[in-house]
């Protein structure tokens, strides 16, 4: 069959080759049935005295061969070869048809199945060798019967004699070729629309994938979201608790003497503070959270990561840090430690036999270009990425996991942490010598001095006033009163709406100081109407992210992550009233 003018998808190509397959196998079995009764009759024709025998006689042998052949081949060879075989065969009994009876009307029939067959089969250039064996063949019938060296047909002997014969001959030839002709336009036109019905199938079922893989993120998106947003409403309840407690043991370790029972009020406060972490990391899951870079020592949160990695590893793997240098990045925490958590979890997939991970920080080489930089480098003993993967896996919702293994989020989400913090992310592997991935970061100075958590002596400014917004009963206590020791004048709300009462009945206040949750906006308008550019304090860990990329064109609005304790509290308030203006 001719090719068509698209290019054949494959599946185009599968239901021609089917066809043709199922047509030589007709063309087969038809020719195996028919063979043995045509020969039967031609063999009693001979027997009978028919014209040229020794033809029959080839005729017969040429036929029963060519089915016998096609029969024992057909099974074995593709249909292009079968087709030609086919084609090859007919064509030779038909030369021997034309020798013994000449151009009739059966012999033309003949030659035209033989030609469309092979157009059909092959292509055009079979029906070209059909009409070319035609021309030959009737070419050298009129030399050997003008020559006498074959009789002329008995037909024709009776009527006009020899120059009936190419008359006959030429007569034939013209159809045989509007038949090829015609024959081979029409198989082309079958070819282009199986294959535009083939490109159109495909086309419907990338759509319908395309659809199902669309709707599959979505809800891919929609589980995430909803994690995120139940670990939020977890963290914010975690949150409050826990700033309580690290108030209140912040009190008791001040208030008691030393030995065991300050040690234990430490203790608590330690737990606490890693109890803070890990909501901390429960609020990483919602990607609204507030991003606020600082200066950090990576060093310390690859420790951190550590601990809370390897309660997810398998006995199998091991891990290792490798805290190389205390230099500091600037970045945010809490997206640093979910990108080397996806990176480990990622390392921990690519090792279901067990293996080797490692988590280094240390310094690049001198001379780098780009100024001093600090890597924290990844590395695994896994099964690797292949050539054809590696330049994919940072794209978001690309994975290489089972059904229900993976989001394709993890590497997106490091890629995007990375070049936010002005970082650049390097990735080496090969399969079965594992990977490598290296986080570089410029290095960072570290911060101006903090006040120590340990410093109770917070000087207070007097007759500063403090408008404390908090909907957690115990925890608006707590923050009341440490407030208050610390020399402050207080006044407590449990929401947005007491405290726009209080200030219309007071517009006096030098600082509000709200949990950032419900009406905030309105709450600091509100605040700043009767004193304009006053200072805002956000005691949250789900900050109002509009308010706080405004509030510096109004004044001062600033974050305090809870959890906190009372001395951060205090050195955040007196930072504020030691501020010019």
């Amino acid at each position: 069959m001719p090719p068509a003018s698209l290019p054949p998808p494959s599946g185009a190509v599968e239901i021609i080759d089917t066809l043709q397959r199922r047509v030589i196998r007709g063309i087969t079995w038809i020719s195996a049935a028919g063979a043995p009764v045509l020969v039967f009759v031609w063999e009693v024709n001979r027997r009978r005295g028919t014209d040229h025998p020794a033809l029959l006689l080839a005729l017969e042998a040429a036929l029963l061969g060519g089915v016998l052949g096609q029969v024992l081949v057909f099974r074995h060879r593709r249909p292009r070869a079968n087709g030609w075989f086919l084609v090859g065969w007919l064509t030779v009994v038909s030369i021997l048809s034309l020798f013994h009876n000449g151009p009739l009307a059966g012999n033309g029939i003949a030659w035209a199945c033989t030609a469309m067959l092979g157009v059909l089969l092959v292509g055009p250039r079979a029906g070209a060798v059909v009409v070319a064996a035609f021309c030959l063949a009737f070419t050298a019938q009129l030399v050997a019967v003008r020559h006498g060296w074959l009789p002329l047909p008995r037909d024709l002997a009776a009527s006009s004699g020899f120059w009936e014969l190419p008359r006959i001959g030429l007569a034939g030839l013209i159809p045989l070729v509007m038949c090829i002709l015609g024959f081979g336009l029409l198989c082309r036109s079958l070819a282009e629309a199986v294959t535009r019905l083939v490109a159109e199938r495909q086309r419907s079922e990338a759509a319908r994938e395309a659809q199902r893989a669309a709707e599959d993120r979505m809800k891919a998106n929609q589980h995430f979201e909803a994690l995120g947003k139940l670990a939020s409403g977890v963290a914010h309840d975690v949150n409050n608790a826990l700033t309580t407690v690290q108030c209140n043991a912040e009190v008791l370790q001040f208030a008691l003497p030393g030995g065991d029972e300050q040690n234990l009020a430490g203790d608590i406060l330690s737990a606490s503070r890693s109890a803070a972490q890990t909501a901390r990391q429960l609020l990483s899951l919602n990607r609204r959270a507030f991003c606020q870079p600082a200066s950090l020592c990576p060093a310390r949160e690859a420790e951190i990561v550590s601990r809370l990695v390897t309660r997810l590893l398998p006995p199998g793997i091991k891990l290792t840090v490798v805290p190389a240098t205390n230099r500091r990045i600037f970045a945010d925490a809490g997206d640093l430690q979910q990108a080397l958590i996806n990176l480990l979890l990622n390392a921990r997939d690519a090792m279901p036999d067990g293996g080797q991970l490692t988590l280094a920080v240390e310094e690049t080489a001198p001379g780098d270009p780009a100024g001093p930089r600090v890597a924290i480098r990844v590395q695994d003993t896994g099964t690797g990425i292949s050539p054809a993967v590696l330049p994919h896996i940072f794209a978001p919702f690309f994975t290489t996991k089972g059904e229900g293994r993976g989001t394709g989020l993890g590497l997106a989400m490091v890629a995007a942490f990375v070049e936010e913090a002005g970082g650049t992310i390097a990735v080496q592997s090969a399969p079965g010598r594992g990977t490598t991935l290296t986080l570089s970061f410029p290095e960072s100075a570290p911060p101006p001095a903090l006040l120590p958590a340990t410093d109770s002596s917070l000087p207070a400014v007097g007759g500063l006033r403090v408008l404390l917004v908090e909907d957690d009963d115990k925890l608006r206590a707590i923050l009341s009163r440490i407030l208050v020791r610390g020399g402050y004048e207080v006044w407590a709300c449990a929401d947005a709406d007491a405290a726009l009462s209080r200030l219309a009945a007071d517009p006096g206040f030098d600082l509000l100081c709200t949990d950032g949750v419900s009406s905030t906006t309105d709450l600091v308008a509100t605040f700043r109407r009767g004193k304009p550019g006053a200072p805002v304090l956000l005691c949250t860990g789900q900050p109002d992210h509009q308010l706080l990329r405004e509030g510096s064109g109004a004044g001062k609005v600033e974050l305090l992550r809870k959890p906190f304790t009372g001395t951060e509290l205090l050195a955040r308030v007196r930072a504020f009233s030691r501020a010019p203006g």
